[in-house]
């Protein structure tokens, strides 16, 4: 055997015996700092508005919102605006559709708003009574009274 024929093999026999690459030693491993920022975190409470400060309110049913964000364009923002001014009407079902408020709080325009209204009524979420020059009166619907019936008469 040659000497280059010895480098080679023993090249290889050095390849092949080689201990396995421990990839374990390559994961980043968390600082004691991080750790601690971590578990401070988790007793975190979400932010609160503050005094005369604008919020969402919630209890919307899970039904209502998934049906209007499946809807296109700008309807989810419109259904959004109407629940808004419900729950500022101390929970009547029953409000008065602003297009100002649309325009100037959700970038919606009358347009936009019109087909939104039309297909949120379309899919029984809302009830819309339309007067020309005036704002829309706009009834919530409870979609979840549909559901429960099935669609079996009787």
């Amino acid at each position: 055997m040659s000497h280059t024929t010895v480098q080679y093999n023993m090249f290889y026999f050095n390849l092949i015996n080689k201990p396995a690459f421990a990839f374990q030693e390559l994961a980043l491993k968390p600082r004691k700092a991080e750790i601690k920022e971590i578990k401070t975190r988790e007793g975190t409470k979400l932010p609160k508005p503050g005094a005369y400060e604008k919020f969402f309110f919630g209890n919307i049913p899970w039904d209502w919102i998934s049906i209007a964000v499946k809807l296109p364009g700008k309807c989810f923002h419109v259904a959004i605006c109407i629940w808004h001014l419900c729950c500022l009407n101390k929970g009547k079902a029953t409000v008065k559709l602003s297009m100002k408020m649309l325009r100037d709080e959700f970038n919606v325009n009358r347009q936009t708003a019109y087909k939104a209204l039309a297909m949120l009524e379309g899919k029984g979420l809302i009830i819309v009574d339309r007067c020309q020059g005036r704002n829309s009166i706009i009834t919530v619907l409870d979609n979840r009274v549909k559901n429960k019936s099935g669609g079996k008469n009787g």
